[in-house]
């Protein structure tokens, strides 16, 4: 959440940083053997929130 923050703080929003956020977390998942979906989807959600976060904290420094 936190390096998906700064990333649109520093750049913009992007949905490739989501598909390779959720392609890093499969990976690493399948190396352990296990994969739950529900932690995929709460991974990415808080990477989206994180870039929201930094979209939003972007915006009122701006102005």
């Amino acid at each position: 959440m936190i390096v998906s923050l700064l990333y649109s703080y520093r750049f913009r929003f992007s949905l490739w940083w989501l598909i390779g956020n959720g392609l890093l977390f499969c990976f690493t998942i399948i190396t352990f053997g296990e994969f739950i979906l529900i932690y995929l989807l709460i991974y990415e959600t808080l990477a989206l929130v994180g870039m929201a976060s930094g979209i939003g904290i972007k915006h009122i420094l701006q102005k």
